[in-house]
């Protein structure tokens, strides 16, 4: 495997890389991720790059903090600098093991009583006083 990876290397270095960018494996390289997730990334908008033939390039400044990698992104999509303290985020996949989960809903469950106990005295309230004009009205001697 580790064979195959500096042959990749050995092409990428054969290669025109575009200006401002770097290649996916050098890139994973440095920040410690698989080149496959670091491509995963860049789709889901996570990172600025593109696809120059068969082989992802990433945007150099995102080496560097978050002010120019926020800076990129908003002059790779267009966004004006009024609209880019808005940004859309979707959840696809929590991973978390077993364990944690079932922790998380017990301390969700507990930190539900209180709302429970608050709605079982409102609709306690909301009954006496309806059960009190009802009953009111089928005593009247009129």
């Amino acid at each position: 495997m580790r064979v195959l990876g500096e042959q990749k290397l050995e092409r990428i270095m054969t290669i025109n890389i575009p200006e401002g960018m770097i290649h996916v494996v050098e890139f994973g390289k440095i920040k410690g991720i698989k080149p496959e997730k670091v491509i995963d990334m860049i789709r889901d908008g996570f990172y600025v790059g593109r696809k120059v033939g068969d082989d992802w390039f990433i945007d150099e400044s995102e080496l560097q903090g978050k002010k120019s990698k926020q800076k990129s992104k908003n002059s790779a999509i267009g966004i004006s600098k009024s609209n880019s303290d808005y940004q859309e985020v979707v959840v696809t996949d929590i991973q978390m093991p077993f364990g944690s989960m079932v922790t998380f809903m017990v301390k969700w469950v507990i930190a539900s009583i209180p709302a429970f106990i608050i709605l079982f005295m409102l609709f306690a309230i909301v009954s006496a006083i309806f059960g009190g004009i009802l009953a009111g009205v089928g005593n009247s001697r009129y």
